[in-house]
């Protein structure tokens, strides 16, 4: 306006719908861009942590199962402070269902998964030192020892397979909601 009023140009504003509905659009995606960023922190947060598992390391699935819950408990304050758009929470409330999902995965289930990989890595050198010796030359203390950890292995296995499961299902329920309020 300020360009067309010192180079005498008549500006024609048009309400036209199309017009109207663009700029309609521009308030969703604003809101929705606004929301998403806070998702996406965790969401990719936790793929960081999922692909730390495929690779057995531990220390990187500690420090970004503290990132994530890190980023959930300052998403969720995040979210405290954004306004429904037109009356509408539904996207804040999904993205907040899913940000106390990932604190919860990363705060109490998470060091489950960890917790496995430092039982397996344990479990496999006792299983080394053990099979290097010929079976005359192990005491009844080490056979003990190895039976207890083949029993202590298969009880956080069976414990990784529960949690595991209970997240994926957990997860895709979450998303789909997710998804569902973000295509609303």
């Amino acid at each position: 306006k300020k360009f067309a009023a010192s180079h005498h140009v008549n500006l024609i504003e048009t309400k036209d719908e199309l017009s109207l509905n663009l700029k309609k659009a521009g308030l969703v995606f604003h809101h929705y861009n606004m929301v998403y960023l806070i998702f996406f922190k965790c969401y990719k947060e936790e793929v960081y942590f999922l692909d730390a598992m495929g690779k057995n390391d531990i220390n990187a699935m500690e420090q970004i199962r503290n990132s994530l819950s890190n980023f959930a408990a300052e998403g969720i304050e995040k979210l405290d402070t954004l306004q429904a758009f037109k009356g509408d929470n539904s996207i804040k409330t999904s993205c907040r269902s899913i940000l106390e999902f990932y604190r919860n995965e990363a705060e109490n289930k998470f060091p489950v998964l960890s917790g496995f990989y430092l039982k397996k890595e344990t479990f496999e050198k006792m299983k080394a030192a053990i099979d290097s010796k010929s079976q005359a030359d192990r005491t009844q203390e080490e056979i003990d020892k190895y039976n207890a950890a083949v029993k202590d292995f298969n009880a956080a296995i069976n414990e990784y397979n529960q949690v595991n499961q209970e997240l994926n299902d957990k997860r895709r329920k979450i998303l789909e909601t997710w998804n569902y309020a973000s295509k609303a």
